[in-house]
């Protein structure tokens, strides 16, 4: 089977984007069993993990299933395949006086994490630390949590354990006294500054910032 790595990114995200095309274009049946991890690695010269943590991934999305001492297959994804965009106009809805100042402060040529080439030194941030065998412990982490979830909604605040155990590292480590009720887990940076600024600012609020500055803490207290 031939296989063709674009250059853009990690290996293994590489591998994964040319394992989709092919599935998806028909390339490879449904069915039908992809090369053997150390095979693939071989022939594309990469690590085996790297091939590993690709093949993991495309599990987890459903575009390959495993069978024990057999190997990895191409799932039926048939119900998946791209369908052609219907042709008319979209109406669109008014937008409210938040949405345009949303959209008057965005810069959109600013991608946090974009990748920019020819940089010597490249000090762009929102690039998260990633690499095979990383990605592919932390799916294993995700699958046994699945496992244990219970499917209810889930306290708004935070896993009550992991909101303990984070008072508990402030104490040792910061010396800051709080108890599980004085923490809010969020899922990042931007919901962290969303938040604040709506529970802190009035519309006409002066807010100061470094500069240089996270450009997205500008453009939620611009909004």
């Amino acid at each position: 089977m031939y296989m063709e790595l674009d250059g853009q990114g990690p290996r293994y995200a590489q591998l994964i984007r040319s394992l989709k095309s092919a599935i998806l274009e028909a390339r490879l049946a449904p069915g039908s069993r992809v090369p053997a991890s150390r095979n693939l690695a071989n022939e594309l010269g990469i690590s085996r993990n790297t091939v590993l943590a690709a093949y993991e991934q495309l599990q987890a999305e459903g575009f390959l299933h495993a069978r024990v001492g057999s190997g990895s297959y191409v799932a039926d994804i048939g119900n998946r395949l791209p369908t052609p965009p219907r042709l008319g106009a979209v109406p669109v809805a008014p937008l409210s006086d938040y949405a345009r100042r949303a959209l008057n402060a965005s810069d959109g040529a600013f991608v946090p994490g974009h990748e920019h080439k020819g940089l010597r030194y490249n000090l762009q941030y929102g690039v998260p630390l990633t690499n095979p065998a990383l990605a592919s412990a932390w799916r294993r982490e995700i699958n046994r949590a699945v496992e244990r979830a219970e499917f209810d909604y889930p306290d708004a605040q935070g896993l009550p354990a992991l909101r303990e155990q984070i008072c508990d590292y402030l104490a040792r480590r910061r010396g800051v006294a709080a108890s599980a009720d004085d923490v809010l887990v969020i899922s990042g940076t931007q919901q962290a500054f969303a938040l604040a600024s709506r529970v802190l600012l009035d519309d006409g609020d002066s807010v100061v910032l470094e500069d240089p500055h996270y450009r997205g803490a500008r453009q939620i207290f611009a909004a």
